[in-house]
């Protein structure tokens, strides 16, 4: 019995789980609402035909009339054999109209489509003390 039991959990530790591609979702009028401080859901996407391939994405959209902006991230599907770039997303070449795309990515990683004001405040963040020696002693 403990050797059935022993081949089983090491055949468990060599199946996959599944390959499926887990994206960040969140619509918002906002341009910080779809941050990670705003905890947006993650969800996993579904599965791609064989001709299609899962993907990430992240728009800002402006609409031009009202003067807002419009933030979508999740999951979309591309063709198989498209590079995996803002080129592959038909809205992202092509805003509906009376809308203007400022900001377009795409992505193939886990949560990779997250809003890119979270690293840059933590790239300011990591460089306060920078600033500090700077003033302290380079400015004096």
């Amino acid at each position: 019995m403990e050797k059935f039991v022993c081949f089983v959990l090491c055949l468990a530790a060599f199946i996959n789980a599944g390959s499926a591609l887990k994206c960040y979702t969140c619509d918002s009028d906002k341009l910080d609402g779809c941050i990670k401080s705003n905890s947006p859901k993650d969800v996993m996407c579904g599965a791609a035909s064989p001709t299609f391939q899962s993907v990430c994405s992240y728009k800002v959209l402006h609409d031009t009339a009202k003067k807002t902006d419009k933030v979508h991230a999740g999951c979309e599907q591309i063709a198989a054999n498209a590079a995996v770039n803002k080129d592959s997303l038909a809205d992202c070449k092509n805003a509906p109209a009376g809308m203007e795309v400022t900001e377009c990515r795409v992505c193939n990683t886990d949560l990779c489509n997250s809003s890119p004001m979270v690293s840059a405040s933590m790239i300011s963040f990591l460089c306060l003390p920078l600033m500090y020696l700077v003033s302290k002693f380079v400015l004096s």
